[in-house]
């Protein structure tokens, strides 16, 4: 068990930087690329699926499915508001230190931060921000698509005082970003995190 939780928050750990250009103001397709200089080019996604769907398999004789929070080690460990059942993540430290890798909108109090296996190569990073503590009126969301899940072989010299001295040596790529806010807050949220665009509460 300990071997299957290391594995899966070394695996979940890396957080996606997000990046964005302004759209052209003739861009008007649903697939349409959108660059800027010195930067990659993004198309515009027909969907980015959080619902869970197939296992990945073949990783240290494992088995993955469903949903997973790196944070379950909090819940585990008791005292860091971290409700395991749902996700629900009420403690100000935590979300706070979000503000590192992808921030959150104004009047958040609690969050829901986990991962959906989508197929058996690929999987979606989800955040989720709430006003109230029990992850219930929702302010914003992300979901970060990857793909191309592959196994790489073996990752040996790990640092063993956290886990063990080897592990699967994973890639994958970040295929599709979307975005939801659900308040103005989230909107406005969301309107700072990707300047140019223009969303609208829903």
């Amino acid at each position: 068990m300990k071997k299957l939780l290391f594995w899966m928050v070394l695996i979940v750990g890396i957080i996606a930087v997000i990046g964005a250009c302004k759209k052209s103001e003739n861009d008007t397709t649903t697939a349409a690329a959108t660059s800027c200089a010195g930067k990659n080019t993004f198309t515009i996604a027909s969907s980015c699926s959080d619902t869970a769907s197939g296992s990945i398999t073949g990783i240290d004789n494992a088995s993955l499915s469903g949903t997973f929070s790196q944070f379950h080690i909090y819940g585990l460990a008791g005292g860091y508001s971290v409700d395991n059942s749902t996700d629900c993540i009420d403690n100000s430290t935590l979300i706070g230190n979000m503000a590192n890798t992808v921030g959150y909108p104004t009047g958040s109090t609690s969050a829901i931060v986990n991962y959906v296996v989508t197929s058996s190569s690929t999987f979606a990073q989800r955040f989720k921000f709430y006003s109230d503590s029990g992850c219930s009126t929702e302010l914003a969301s992300i979901v970060f698509g990857h793909d191309d899940l592959s196994n790489g072989g073996r990752a040996s010299g790990l640092d063993t005082s956290e886990g063990p001295s080897t592990a699967s040596k994973l890639t994958y790529n970040l295929s599709c970003m979307k975005f939801k806010g659900s308040t103005a807050a989230g909107v406005t949220w969301i309107k700072t995190a990707l300047d140019g665009t223009d969303p609208t509460v829903g």
